[in-house]
């Protein structure tokens, strides 16, 4: 379910040229990880929602692509011949090992989606209240997230939050990305 609401809700970054199998795969491992933090937003048996944080980012991508690889390769390799693909998976790894992004927090907020018929509800907001609770509650002291500049509901729940902006990035060539950090121990009461 979470596979198919980022698929359909998240525009942006490359994971969602992947394919939905690719992001059932990833999520399957993601989330039973020790690391990491998701929640989903339920009603009648339907997932409405979802957000997902990883203490270490690179530490929880690292695990997947150890534990599966194959699978992984086998179901991005015919998407990572073409060129717009490949190019997105390279500027994602550029991304990650960037100097500039020493100074940020480890622990991330990787995906935060809602279904477009629930948006408008508030979810977005309970799902980021309860995993900075988690996170709180794992001794993390603070938190990034990176959200595309043109996104503006997403945007706007994240300065809402009590996100600060740090600054802008282009992970991708041609679109600029917020990046945004907040010191949970502070700041997590919002």
């Amino acid at each position: 379910a979470l596979a198919r609401i980022h698929h359909r809700e998240i525009s942006e970054g490359f994971l969602r040229g992947l394919g939905a199998r690719f992001l059932t795969l990833l999520y399957s491992e993601v989330i039973p990880a020790t690391d990491t933090s998701c929640f989903v937003a339920m009603s009648s048996g339907e997932v409405l929602g979802f957000i997902c944080a990883c203490e270490k980012t690179g530490r929880t991508y690292r695990q997947f692509l150890r534990k599966r690889f194959f699978q992984a390769t086998i179901l991005v390799l015919p998407k990572a011949l073409r060129p717009s693909t490949l190019k997105g998976i390279l500027e994602t790894i550029r991304q990650m090992r960037s100097p500039a992004l020493n100074d940020l927090p480890q622990a991330e907020i990787i995906s935060l989606a809602v279904s477009g018929n629930a948006q408008g509800r508030g979810l977005g907001r309970l799902l980021m209240q309860a995993v900075l609770d988690d996170l709180r509650g794992r001794n993390i002291s603070a938190v990034r997230v990176t959200a595309g500049a043109d996104l503006k509901a997403a945007n706007a729940l994240y300065q809402t939050s009590g996100f600060e902006k740090w600054g802008e990035l282009e992970v991708h060539a041609g679109t600029t990305s917020n990046v945004y950090v907040m010191d949970i121990k502070v700041r997590c009461d919002h």
